[in-house]
């Protein structure tokens, strides 16, 4: 009887000690936690001075947006080119397979938009633009109506939703440029 106590007690003493062991190491790591949440980090102010939106800012107005319209016989071509001209490769995301818009105004008369009557890819695409680099879209439209003869708007807009993962607001890749079109044979 007296070897079952001891035996008891013996492993009763051995659970407490162990138990009171894990609790000490659980101190040290908290506190070692907590040390080393408190210490201070040194801040290069420079880098925090500017903000994400600065610094998209300063990616837009590094990238060359140039359009162009020319009028052939039966057709008129729509020619954009984006020029990177960063200290850093961008990548655009756009939000499906339409990339850009085009609309064609007599007057403030829409006469041609490229997306009517369309239908796009609902998968997101991802152009890459190395420094330097210039990427290209055209865009051919078939004239198939009469088009008067005169003076004309075509508003060109690049349409990415995102740059380096920094959403964009608004519309700044669009230019509206003016262009006379002759009656062709």
């Amino acid at each position: 009887m007296m070897f079952k106590i001891l035996a008891s007690l013996s492993i009763f003493t051995f659970i407490l000690l162990a138990g009171c062991g894990t609790a000490a190491s659980e101190d040290k790591e908290n506190s070692s936690a907590a040390d080393s949440e408190n210490k201070k980090v040194p801040i290069d102010l420079e880098k925090s001075e500017k903000s994400p939106t600065e610094d998209l800012d300063e990616i837009i107005q590094n990238l060359g947006l140039s359009v162009d319209v020319e009028q052939r016989d039966n057709s008129i071509d729509f020619t954009f080119s984006l020029n990177n001209k960063n200290k850093q490769a961008i990548d655009m995301l756009f939000s499906s397979g339409q990339q850009y818009e085009i609309e064609l105004y007599q007057n403030e008369s829409l006469i041609y938009k490229f997306s009517e009557g369309k239908m796009f890819t609902e998968a997101l695409v991802e152009e890459s633009l190395a420094v330097g680099e210039t990427k290209k879209w055209s865009e051919t439209w078939e004239v198939t109506e009469t088009i008067d003869p005169g003076k004309y708007q075509a508003t060109m807009t690049l349409l990415p939703v995102e740059i380096n993962g920094q959403k964009l607001d608004g519309t700044p890749f669009q230019q509206t440029i003016e262009l006379a079109l002759e009656k062709k044979d």
